[in-house]
């Protein structure tokens, strides 16, 4: 009878930590505009959780040997330009984001690096010529934007023939345990600004399943792409023909 029980727990925990959630998408808000909200995320961002993230990121960046200049949309407070500050130091680096409140906490938190510029806009209208850019970065954004796939699209334009794009989000069908630490943490651990917008419980239901993005993708211009699925997140990496 023991056995049964613990082979009947071993199976439980299997499929908590396994079994994807199915939930639909609700829509998110594009950038932070709020004094509170950016000095709260300013310092969520310096967090490890968020340290993880951009490590992971980094190493699947470093995959595709990015040079000449990379623009990073919707760059936040500026953590991970700093991490690629460091790690590509060749590279001449745009943070560009659609807040003009946490555009300047970037500022302020990198103004030791010469190498980085920064530009105020959102991803639908990018401030860079066309065919102007060598590569194209952006985490825990593609959720925000309205219009993906006219994101996408400008994308494709400001990239040089042979310029690539990587993307890194969360994905909405994690396992069952990942949505509801989710929704602890938003409940019980986040800032008063933060709980009152949801999130990051928000950012989760807004953000897509790797088959959405494919089909984001499927109707942009690009025509070489790949969508790699990690634990709960997702990399949507892409070159221009």
């Amino acid at each position: 009878m023991v056995w049964v029980i613990v082979i009947l727990a071993v199976i439980a925990v299997i499929c908590f930590v396994s079994i994807e959630i199915k939930v639909r998408r609700r829509q998110s808000l594009e950038g932070i505009e709020d004094p509170s909200g950016v000095i709260a995320y300013d310092h969520l961002s310096q967090g490890p959780q968020f340290g993880a993230m951009r490590a992971i990121f980094t190493r699947e960046l470093k995959k595709h040997k990015p040079a000449g200049t990379l623009a990073d949309v919707g760059c936040g407070p500026g953590y991970l330009l700093k991490v690629l500050a460091r790690k590509f130091p060749h590279l001449q680096l745009v943070g560009v984001d659609i807040s003009a409140e946490i555009l300047s906490k970037a500022r302020g938190n990198l103004t030791s690096f010469k190498n980085i510029d920064f530009k105020l806009a959102g991803s639908q209208g990018l401030p860079f010529a066309s065919s102007s850019l060598d590569f194209l970065t952006s985490t825990l954004s593609l959720h925000h934007w309205s219009k993906p796939g006219e994101a996408l699209e400008e994308f494709y334009r400001v990239l040089e023939p042979g310029g690539e794009f990587l993307l890194f989000d969360l994905r909405r069908n994690p396992p069952v345990f990942i949505h509801l630490l989710f929704r602890l943490v938003t409940v019980l651990v986040m800032p008063r600004v933060f709980r009152r917008i949801a999130e990051p419980l928000g950012s989760l239901l807004a953000s897509y399943t790797p088959r959405e993005v494919e089909f984001i993708l499927e109707g942009t211009p690009f025509r070489e792409f790949e969508i790699k699925k990690g634990f709960f997140w997702l990399f949507a990496w892409g070159r221009k023909g």
